[in-house]
């Protein structure tokens, strides 16, 4: 039992699993080679890691189970990040070059909502210091990745890029603020401003809940199947995280719910719409 529970630390905090939940996304619409994919599970990996790594270096007081975690094994989490990191470099180089400039483009959006233009003083001006801003960025970079890019050389329409784009960074989005309840204090131990912060955990909720609400509505209307029973289907994941947020969802919820479930919640949409797409769940 030791044994098995060192492994799922393991995958759990060195950001494995959550690599696998965003590359889950990515078979939603069957976008993408397998190199793209590789690109994005190892992607997701080393940015991840390259940015809670750093955790270690802040979290002096009660530490956190990831925290902890860090501190016993560093070694194997820094070797990870440097892994990861060199894997997405050499695939980089071997796709399309519309893949790499759609790419490309998110870093320049993921560094210009990192960049402090005045960090010092009392003056903060940045797009990182806009208290709402930050799980959309992060909602439009996933969904960028999983679904817009790897769609523009599939001969999709504009207007499906758009939609499908729409409902993956909506459900990215909610999942980020989703994720701000959790960390609400060591957002004020920082000064850093979120939603959760600014309206607290009931109007986050709903703005949370109307964020899935909003990727079910498009579902429903622009990816629709032929069986209205296959079509809820595909809309289920979004309601289904919606009451879970409702009902279960609070400050003090045990970290390994958000970890797990929520971020499980995108391998779930992407294994259901894969399915679905492949007629291997066959209702009429």
């Amino acid at each position: 039992m030791s044994y098995l529970k060192s492994i799922f630390k393991f995958l759990l905090f060195t950001n494995i699993y959550l690599g696998i939940c965003v590359t889950g996304l990515t078979f939603a619409f069957d976008s993408g080679t397998f190199m793209l994919k590789v690109f994005t599970f190892f992607s997701t990996v080393a940015v991840y890691s390259i940015l809670r790594i750093r955790v270690i270096k802040y979290e002096t007081r009660t530490l956190s189970a990831y925290a902890s975690w860090l501190k016993e094994n560093v070694t194997i989490a820094k070797a990870i990040r440097d892994v990861s990191t060199v894997i997405t470099v050499m695939t980089f180089a071997y796709l399309d070059r519309v893949y790499q400039i759609g790419f490309l483009s998110l870093g320049c959006i993921w560094i210009l909502y990192n960049l402090p233009i005045f960090s010092g003083g009392r003056i903060k001006f940045g797009l990182r210091y806009i208290w709402f801003i930050k799980p959309f960025v992060v909602g439009l970079i996933v969904a960028g990745t999983v679904v817009s890019v790897p769609l523009l050389t599939g001969g999709a329409d504009i207007f499906h890029i758009c939609m499908a784009t729409l409902v993956m960074g909506s459900l990215a989005s909610a999942l980020v603020v989703i994720f701000e309840i959790k960390d609400m204090d060591i957002d004020r131990t920082f000064h850093t401003d979120t939603i959760p912060i600014r309206i607290g955990v009931s109007g986050t909720k709903v703005i949370a809940a109307a964020l899935l609400l909003l990727s079910a509505i498009i579902t429903f209307l622009y990816f629709h199947e032929a069986s209205v029973t296959l079509t809820l289907l595909k809309v289920l994941p979004f309601i289904s995280l919606a009451a879970f947020l409702s009902f279960f969802i609070r400050k003090d919820t045990n970290d390994y719910v958000y970890w797990l479930i929520i971020d499980g919640w995108m391998w779930l949409l992407g294994l259901t719409w894969y399915l679905i797409n492949l007629h291997y769940i066959p209702i009429s």
